[in-house]
């Protein structure tokens, strides 16, 4: 990816709403931008067991078997303080 492809990655995420426990519109666009790489993708059902609507994506890419295996994890929702709006999502980039 270019760093360009990068940082218009970054603000689509950070555009999408996250809040806690709110994650669904986040987690679809995640499954469906890794879906279209090729990758198999899928979600369980973790929200059941944490009263929300929240449930984690997993996500695997086998290119050759010779290769190791990585694991990525990370939140997917945004923490944001009392009435604080996120205004441009560029901001965060400086």
């Amino acid at each position: 990816m270019t760093n360009k492809q990068i940082s218009d990655l970054f603000i689509k995420l950070a555009e999408t709403p996250s809040p806690s426990g709110e994650e669904t519109l986040v987690a679809k666009f995640i499954k469906d931008y890794l879906t279209k790489l090729g990758w198999k993708v899928w979600q369980d059902k973790s929200g059941v067991k944490n009263d929300s609507e929240a449930n984690h994506v997993y996500a695997y890419l086998e290119i050759d078997k010779k290769y190791d295996t990585y694991v990525f994890s990370a939140h997917m929702d945004t923490v944001q303080k009392l009435n604080d709006k996120i205004n441009n999502a560029k901001n965060a980039l400086g």
